[in-house]
């Protein structure tokens, strides 16, 4: 998931449509992961990363 470009689709919500674009151009321009840049560049913490990329928060589930 680390160097999935799909990944900035869970990512849009929370940091943007442009801050996305712009990682994911790089990601593609430099064979770097999203989620090394997303780190590198402290775009989210690693707390909200972990929320963010929760497999139950990316499939709209709640929890009960």
């Amino acid at each position: 998931m680390d160097y999935s470009i799909g990944t900035v689709t869970a990512l849009n919500p929370v940091i943007g449509y442009d801050k996305s674009t712009e990682l994911a151009a790089e990601a593609m321009k430099t064979g770097r992961g999203i989620m090394e840049l997303v780190r590198e560049r402290k775009v989210l913490t690693e707390a909200q990363i972990a929320e963010v990329l929760n497999p139950a928060a990316m499939t709209g589930q709640r929890p009960s």
